[in-house]
């Protein structure tokens, strides 16, 4: 549709399962584990994409200024519902089965009531988040001490810097300066640099994200609709059906892989003899994780693959690693281990 409304020319490319094959690749160019999966595309999308030019354009900050997230839309929606009809929607629907799998309806309406009762930073957290009230179960380290991790203390400057603005705009400045920030700015940088591709963000000019900032709240997130003001002022350049969809993610459908043709994979890597995450993280928990994510009572793919990043890049500590790094990776491995 974009193509023939710009005359322009698309190029289309499928994401195999056998791509997973690039966490050597991702971990080394990350500098560390990093759990988000989408930097599979991100990283093949930047290859693509430098075979034809140098400079590319990104929409990162689209979503994060207008408030493009269904979380956003969430987030307030269960503001406005009496707090004890949300624990009793927690407590109903907690024992269904998630029909229709981890995007059906009763899956999304189980991850909302499972956090809407409550404060709203915390419940808006723990949607973004990966691990959290599991990580004692994961931190063999933090069991039995009385110092159970507390992902919000992170949080405390930037509540503290936005005191006093709406919820949307304090969702929007914590979303800005933690998940924007660390994560999807972080993929893009070393993704596309990985392969001397310059990528630029107009939404994250200076100007227009102090401007973004300062508008009312309707003009981003109205009774659901999200980038409210984007879609107006598009309106007569983007065909119907792109302006009126929902948000379209940039991911991959680990949850499947990982039960089908990666399942060895997934096991045999985190659950070895020798798996390194083993001085740091519960294999006896990393087992009921990957057993419940294959037997599809869960959809742990998030978790599992923050896990399987954590494990090479462990494996890639090790100078004794090397060699095989440098074999699965293609490139000169830092020879330093500082």
């Amino acid at each position: 549709l974009a193509a023939a409304r710009f005359k322009t020319r698309h190029t289309e490319f499928i994401v195999e399962p056998s791509a997973v094959a690039l966490v050597e690749q991702l971990v080394w160019h990350h500098d560390g584990p990093f759990s988000d999966s989408s930097s599979i595309p991100t990283y093949l999308l930047s290859k693509l994409t430098r075979q034809h030019v140098t400079v590319a354009l990104t929409g990162d900050g689209g979503d994060e200024l207008f408030a493009g997230y269904l979380r956003f839309s969430a987030a307030l929606l269960s503001e406005r519902i009496p707090w004890a009809l949300r624990a009793t929607a927690r407590t109903l629907l907690s024992g269904l089965p998630a029909w229709g799998g981890h995007r059906g309806a009763v899956r999304k309406l189980q991850k909302f009531a499972g956090s809407a009762a409550l404060p709203l930073t915390e419940r808006f957290s723990r949607w973004a988040g990966v691990f959290y009230d599991d990580l004692p179960q994961l931190l063999p380290a933090y069991r039995g001490n009385g110092r159970a991790p507390k992902p919000l203390e992170r949080l405390a400057p930037y509540l503290k810097a936005c005191e006093g603005a709406s919820p949307l705009t304090r969702l929007l400045y914590l979303n800005l300066k933690t998940y924007l920030l660390d994560d999807l700015l972080v993929k893009m940088d070393r993704c596309s640099m990985a392969h001397a591709l310059e990528a630029r963000s107009p939404f994250l000019d200076r100007e227009l994200l102090e401007y973004a900032f300062s508008l009312p709240d309707a003009m981003k997130l109205r009774w659901g609709k999200t980038k409210v003001m984007l879609r107006r002022a598009f309106a007569d350049l983007l065909p119907p059906e792109i302006r009126g969809r929902g948000k379209m993610g940039v991911g991959v459908p680990l949850e499947r892989w990982f039960r089908d043709d990666l399942r060895e994979f997934v096991h045999d890597l985190l659950l070895a003899p020798d798996a390194r995450l083993k001085l740091y993280l519960d294999q006896r928990y990393v087992r009921l994780l990957i057993q419940a994510h294959l037997a599809g009572r869960a959809d742990h793919s998030a978790r599992l693959w923050t896990l399987l990043t954590f494990e090479v890049w462990l494996r890639n500590l090790s100078l004794e690693a090397a060699p095989a790094a440098v074999h699965a990776v293609g490139t000169p491995w830092p020879r330093s281990s500082s």
